[in-house]
């Protein structure tokens, strides 16, 4: 598949930019913080490539797989401190063409909450095995709704409630009484998604790139392209525990998929095999959260 000129330029000229291989989920402390008043560069290079899931291998396109740009305040790509994230805008490649803008304080500037003792940057998206092209046009000939997602996916991997994903499940290692930075990114095309942890509070402190007040609940709704930044502190006992993502849909009359995606949040200490511990989730209908 060929991309457009105009794909490609719109890419230069926002990110402008080398780009050294990064995982969706980059782990860093706020000493790696990068120092601010330089340049940054990327080297975007939009392309398709094989992705293989709940037993079907299909063709996606995507940019390096969907780098983590790092970034300090005063530097050349930013906007404001935070998590943001980037996507396309042609068609519905959106589902698969997305990464992450992480922006840290500048020199010197502390958070305005404890510092934590590692962050993870956790992307919330969608899975068609579809050709995405051919799904928006029937779509739109259909004149109805589009289809229900065949998975959701954390960081790109579906978890074990889903065909052919029983060990294609992402794993945070988590040291047990240490507080953890979660940067949480809504990046499905169309749904919008409860977030939770098993046995765990939720601190949110920070909501598209905005510092909140902080507050605590048990779980969290991120509409499409919302980003919100959370402490979780590891003050269970040690075990494995599901972090879980599922659909919120008020709307009457509208297919959705209802099987969450789950991911592990694992204490030091907790056996590979062991069971992990369930998360719970509001039903997908619910529009009356306690917070």
């Amino acid at each position: 598949m060929e991309m457009t000129c105009g794909v490609i330029i719109w890419l230069a000229f926002l990110f402008s930019c080398s780009y050294s291989p990064t995982a969706l989920a980059t782990i860093r402390r706020s000493k790696d913080w990068p120092s601010g008043g330089t340049t940054r560069f990327y080297d975007f290079k939009v392309q398709t490539m094989k992705v293989t899931k709940l037993c079907n291998t299909t063709d996606i396109v995507s940019i390096n797989g969907g780098p983590v740009i790092y970034a300090q305040e005063d530097d050349r790509v930013i906007v404001k401190k935070g998590t943001l994230f980037y996507h396309a805008h042609i068609s519905w490649l959106r589902a698969t063409l997305y990464g992450v803008i992480v922006i840290y304080p500048k020199t010197g500037v502390p958070y305005p909450f404890p510092n934590p003792y590692k962050e993870h940057v956790i992307i919330f998206g969608e899975w068609w095995s579809k050709n995405l092209f051919q799904l928006e046009n029937s779509t739109l000939e259909s004149g109805g709704g589009a289809p229900a997602a065949e998975a959701y996916v954390i960081n790109g991997h579906p978890g074990p409630l889903y065909n052919c994903s029983e060990n294609n499940v992402y794993n945070i290692d988590i040291v047990p009484g240490k507080t953890y930075l979660l940067r949480l990114i809504n990046a499905a095309l169309q749904i919008e998604n409860f977030f939770s942890i098993a046995g765990h509070k939720l601190t949110v402190v920070d909501a598209d790139a905005s510092y909140t007040k902080p507050y605590t609940v048990d779980h969290l709704m991120l509409g499409p392209g919302q980003t919100v930044n959370i402490l979780v502190t590891a003050n269970q006992p040690i075990a494995t525990y599901q972090m879980a993502l599922g659909p919120y849909e008020s709307a009457q009359n509208i297919t959705i998929q209802n099987i969450s995606s789950i991911a592990h949040f694992r204490y030091k200490g907790a056996g590979l095999m062991s069971l992990s511990r369930p998360a719970v989730l509001p039903c997908y209908n619910n529009s009356h959260l306690e917070q």
